[in-house]
């Protein structure tokens, strides 16, 4: 039996550098002479600080003519990469964590992939791709239950608008406890009020007005109020009329001091949107499928050679969205599902070559070159770390997600996979700060589902779970606000769109600070990736960098002793009120 010591890291074992790397910075832009004479100021700089602090050492007293040495070799040095920046303005880093890209190289607009739509369902696939992420729509069982899950979900994702979402419908005749019981499941608090009567409508009907938190007040906490006694009717309603823009939209609300809208054509509402939603849209696209038309998404396969006609089928009959994931909890075992990835790619470069091919589950490097060879185009990294995957707590297999992606990321760069997505998978979605040590440490993506299955867009399965556990209810902590960005909701004139971006998510606070809620009560998927992106961005400025890759490039990390990670760890996190 082998036995490995490597010492194996997770995201808590790993804290980032601040850093400003100005110098590697100015190696894109600089001419070779610049270059030499840059890089002669460093060395005058670090050789002048090793004498002045090898004098203190020898003789254990201050040497004034080594220090004074030293500063002015600082200066020189300092002085020579603000003229070069003055000279280069181009690298100088995003004054702005809002204006730092995390686009990933292809597959979204927002570096995250939700996983598992067991536990999300088509409402949080039509949120996560309306947001700049990719959804999947894992594989049941039953081939069959498959193949009518992915017609279903096909049609709506195919034909869903990027901008415009569904909404929450009630009657006039419909009361406040309906109001609460169905609202949850939407990311607005507003629902619609359209005519029909309280069992028999449809969404889509004649358009009567809106009801809210402003409305339901009225009902001074009585769930049995009628709806018609407390809604705002439709004239009395800011709306929009379709092919509206996220820009258009917030400039309107902006105006109107309102922060819901209605869409709607010939007295009918065809979808809603906010000033929160228009501004993210701004920032961070929809993800659509351009290739075949409506919102992004994968599917996933299972290992399993007797699909391959129906596979074959879906292609033909577009119904695969981006692309295919070959799921196994463990890919890296014998040949076949390697053979398997190798068909499925044949049936790709025979259809629609435009596809994606992803494939996982691994944890080495070596895993993830055979699944690149075989003809896989994404790798899915991680055994073990998620928090609803109990490999390693049955088998003790599996690596740490810090290690197992530089692991895969440095085989990558040796063998050239620089057009192979990276997609770390599990565990790292936790916290903000776990997805910044993890795409720093080589990862064009990171994947989870636990985190989206936890809000207000997910399958309303989840409200069982609500219902057998309420003790582990959490709700979100806005932490200290001081450190957020304060909401004005007056328009500004010649606004860039991360200063839209900034105004309109409200108060939002660097790291680690809020929790995302168990409840699902709580938060919309919009909120959670703003709570993700923002780490991101964030961290990627520390780096010193203006994207992901200049974050890789330049990031510094070190190992963290365990009560340096305690340290790092908000002082708000612990019991939370239910």
């Amino acid at each position: 039996m082998n036995h490995s010591h490597d010492i194996a890291v997770t995201p808590m074992d790993v804290t980032g550098v601040p850093t400003n790397p100005m110098h590697e910075r100015l190696e894109k832009f600089m001419t070779p002479d610049e270059k030499r004479m840059l890089d002669q100021l460093r060395t005058d700089h670090l050789g002048a600080e090793a004498i002045a602090s090898d004098s203190l050492k020898n003789k254990g007293e201050l040497l004034t003519v080594e220090q004074e040495v030293a500063r002015e070799a600082l200066h020189i040095y300092n002085r020579a990469i603000w003229d070069l920046t003055t000279k280069y303005p181009g690298a100088e880093p995003k004054k702005s964590r809002d204006e730092i890209d995390i686009t990933p190289p292809r597959l979204g607009n927002v570096c995250i992939i939700a996983a598992n739509s067991y536990n999300l369902g088509l409402r949080a696939l039509l949120a996560t791709a309306r947001y700049g992420s990719t959804g999947t729509i894992m594989q049941e069982r039953d081939i069959g239950e498959m193949d009518d899950k992915l017609t279903t979900y096909a049609g709506v994702l195919r034909k869903a608008h990027p901008v415009y979402r569904e909404f929450s419908a009630l009657t006039p005749d419909a009361t406040v406890g309906d109001y609460w019981h169905y609202i949850q499941r939407y990311e607005d608090d507003i629902a619609i009020v359209v005519k029909g009567d309280r069992d028999h409508f449809s969404r889509h009907g004649e358009f009567l007005g809106i009801v809210g938190p402003d409305e339901i007040k009225k009902a001074k906490g009585r769930s049995n109020v009628l709806i018609r006694s407390i809604f705002k009717h439709a004239d009395k309603v800011v709306t929009a009329k379709p092919g509206i823009d996220p820009l258009s939209i917030v400039q309107l609300l902006d105006e109107e001091d309102e922060s819901f809208l209605p869409i709607v054509d010939n007295n009918h509402v065809i979808g809603v949107t906010s000033k929160a939603s228009a501004g993210y849209q701004l920032r961070f696209r929809p993800h659509q499928d351009t290739e075949r038309g409506g919102l992004a998404y994968l599917v996933g396969l299972r290992h399993d050679w007797k699909n391959l006609p129906l596979i074959r089928q879906w292609i033909e009959q577009k119904k695969v969205g981006k692309g295919f994931k070959v799921d196994r909890a463990h890919l890296d075992r014998g040949t076949d599902p390697y053979r398997f990835i190798a068909a499925v790619r044949k049936l790709i470069e025979e259809l629609d070559p435009t596809l994606e091919l992803h494939a996982g589950n691994v944890a080495t490097g070596d895993g993830a070159l055979r699944a690149v060879d075989a003809g896989a185009t994404g790798v899915w990294v991680g055994i073990g770390p998620s928090p609803v995957c109990l490999t390693r707590v049955k088998t003790n297999y599996g690596v740490p997600q810090v290690t197992a992606t530089e692991d895969v990321k440095t085989r990558f760069d040796n063998h050239g996979f620089k057009n192979t997505l990276l997609c770390t998978d599990g565990g790292v979605m936790d916290t903000p700060s776990h997805m910044v040590t993890i795409m720093r440490a080589g990862a064009t993506h990171a994947v989870g589902s636990t985190e989206f299955s936890k809000t207000r867009d997910s399958s309303p399965e989840i409200e069982h779970f609500k219902a057998k556990d309420k003790s582990k209810r959490r709700i979100w902590v806005a932490g200290n606000a001081s450190g957020g960005v304060q909401f004005d909701a007056k328009p500004r004139k010649g606004e860039s769109v991360a200063e839209i971006y900034r105004r309109t998510q409200g108060p939002r606070i660097e790291g680690d600070v809020r929790i995302v809620s168990m409840n699902p009560d709580q938060e919309s998927i919009r909120q959670v990736l703003v709570n993700l992106t923002d780490g991101d961005t964030s961290g990627i400025s520390f780096a010193g960098g203006d994207n992901t890759g200049e974050m890789q490039e330049y990031g510094q990390a070190i190992r963290q002793t365990t009560s340096g990670a305690a340290e790092g760890k908000s002082r708000l996190d612990g019991p939370q009120p239910d």
